[in-house]
């Protein structure tokens, strides 16, 4: 008679746990990395589908394209009247934008574009107009930073497309992306200006973002979009005439997707133009502000640090279909 040998089970050593657990970190992370790779390029996708829609479908009244080619002269490609800008301090442009083959621009926040308009220049906007302000950007600064502007500060009308942080502390800050259109200046009393705010955060991230804010004259209606999305909006804030306190003025939609300023009387053609001389005339500015210094001159307030890519201004507002 055999007496049946017990067998002892063996457990796992440490040292074997460790490598196991070692290695799924390793290939979820892998994962992860991939995953979130993935998701950038279909946003990216996304906000391109979104822009090729406007290009289809609106008139061009600026198409800058920021690449290595630029030296002290940015090339309009439009189809309006050729509105050439003039690089001045800290730019430099290579061809590594959103894309590869897209380029773009670095400002050092000394830098900017400056495109000069006259009377009858295309870039020459009043509330009587519809038109879209977008661009390509890329920064990790959280602060308040113009990205396409023309006068909105001081003694100046225009519209600004900008991102601006929420005044937050250590990681409480965040960069949300912000329009206007109007002056934001107090004199003389009897203009102001309209900004608006999304909802939506997140800017600062070192990605690229697609930003875009459509002006509509004839509904009186802002928007924002964000990589090709439609961002509800929030913290509205207007100068109305004869004040210098923030006063907000327009009307949220239901979801919050658009703000009517039908109602704002102090954007208004009338208003908008009954300035100083050569006001309308104001310079179109990239990666900064522009004010009277004693002329309208680009470079005076809130200039870009990051990268821009493919500014563009279209004399048109996206259909109400998209």
């Amino acid at each position: 008679m055999y007496l049946s040998k017990k067998t002892k089970k063996r457990g796992f050593t440490l040292i074997e746990l460790l490598v196991v657990i070692s290695i799924i970190s390793l290939l979820s992370s892998i994962v992860l990395v991939s995953l979130s790779d993935v998701k950038d390029k279909a946003r990216i996708a996304g906000a391109e589908y979104f822009l090729g829609h406007i290009k289809g479908s609106q008139f061009q009244v600026g198409n800058w394209k920021l690449d290595s080619a630029v030296s002290s002269v940015v090339i309009d490609q439009s189809q309006s009247d050729g509105n050439n800008g003039t690089v001045n301090g800290g730019v430099s442009c290579d061809n590594n934008g959103y894309k590869k083959g897209k380029g773009s621009c670095a400002f050092d926040r000394g830098g900017y574009i400056s495109i000069p308009t006259t009377d009858k220049s295309s870039l020459n906007f009043s509330p009587d107009d519809s038109f879209t302000l977008s661009a390509w950007i890329r920064t990790t600064t959280k602060d308040h930073m113009r990205v396409i502007s023309a006068g909105h500060f001081d003694m100046s009308q225009g519209f600004v497309l900008q991102v601006t942080d929420n005044a937050g502390s250590g990681s409480d800050r965040d960069l949300y992306a912000v329009a206007g259109i109007g002056k934001a200046g107090e004199l003389p009393s009897n203009e102001s200006a309209i900004y608006v705010r999304t909802q939506k955060g997140g800017l600062a991230d070192g990605k690229w973002h697609l930003i875009t804010a459509t002006f509509n004259a004839s509904e009186k209606k802002l928007m924002i979009y964000i990589d090709g999305v439609i961002s509800p909006l929030t913290d509205v804030v207007g100068r109305p005439m004869g004040s210098n306190s923030p006063s907000a003025c327009g009307t949220f939609s239901v979801d919050k997707l658009s703000l009517d300023y039908s109602n704002c009387n102090h954007i208004s053609p009338s208003v908008y133009y009954n300035t100083l001389d050569g006001e309308k005339n104001v310079p179109v500015c990239i990666g900064s502000t522009s004010a009277y210094s004693p002329t309208p001159v680009c470079g005076q307030y809130e200039n870009f640090k990051g990268e821009i890519s493919e500014p563009l201004i279209f004399k048109d507002v996206i259909n109400s279909k998209w």
